[in-house]
């Protein structure tokens, strides 16, 4: 009888804990599986929130692209005489230089803006280069800034550039004028080439000629007649030039 109530107990305890084994097993393949799916889930949820923000961003793109204007450079705009005006009644007020639009300025405008767009963006790269160095020199003199440009139409911000009559740099020095500003010319240096010793020497050569004609736009005027162009004495009122 008490070997019979054992093996009864026994078989009650062990379809017990066998139970709670399967139960076990059970409920950590539930958790395992519910956790994997979960994972797949959120891997799921990231990949179309990633879709999203990309269709987000390539919207947010071509909407701003729209709103932008659309800039046509194959018809540019006309350029008419009151636009010119306007803008040069604008320098006239800000500069000690005489601007007055004519004929003549318009036929310039019309040059640079129209045929010379590939030297005009050229000048205005190496204008970052020179200008500083320029408007130091001519502040150090007191002189106008805007005498800066004067380099633009002499050599086009060419430090190597070199005329049919043998004007050279920058600020196209001739060969006796530049040695009358200490720029050494010779068969191996030519200062008139160098942006520093010439510049110093055209601010020489402006004030010299300022001290003559008390007055910035005769100095510019005949920078651009004679360009460079002194008597051996170094006189502008010989009447010798």
């Amino acid at each position: 009888m008490r070997t019979t109530t054992t093996l009864l107990f026994t078989f009650i305890f062990a379809a017990a804990f066998g139970q709670n084994s399967e139960t076990t097993a059970l409920s950590t393949d539930t958790t395992t599986t519910a956790l994997a799916a979960s994972t797949t889930l959120d891997s799921a949820a990231l990949w179309a929130l990633d879709d999203r923000l990309a269709k987000l961003d390539a919207e947010h793109v071509f909407r701003t692209a729209a709103q932008i204007k659309v800039i046509d450079t194959v018809h540019p705009l006309p350029l008419t005489d009151s636009i010119f005006e306007h803008y040069m009644a604008e320098l006239d007020q800000r500069t000690p230089f005489e601007m007055t639009y004519n004929p003549t300025v318009r036929k310039y405008i019309e040059r640079y803006l129209k045929h010379g767009t590939a030297r005009l963006s050229r000048m205005m790269a190496h204008g970052q280069y020179y200008f500083p160095m320029f408007e130091e020199h001519l502040d150090k003199y007191d002189m106008p800034l805007e005498l800066k440009y004067l380099a633009v139409v002499e050599s086009a911000l060419n430090p190597k550039a070199r005329s049919y009559v043998g004007a050279t740099g920058l600020w196209q020095f001739m060969y006796s004028t530049g040695k009358m500003y200490d720029l050494k010319v010779n068969s191996y240096v030519d200062d008139r080439n160098d942006p520093l010793k010439s510049t110093e020497a055209a601010c020489q050569y402006m004030l010299k000629m300022y001290d003559v004609f008390e007055d910035w736009n005769l100095v510019l005027a005949w920078s651009l007649a004679f360009g460079g162009h002194l008597c051996q004495c170094g006189n502008l009122k010989c009447g010798h030039s």
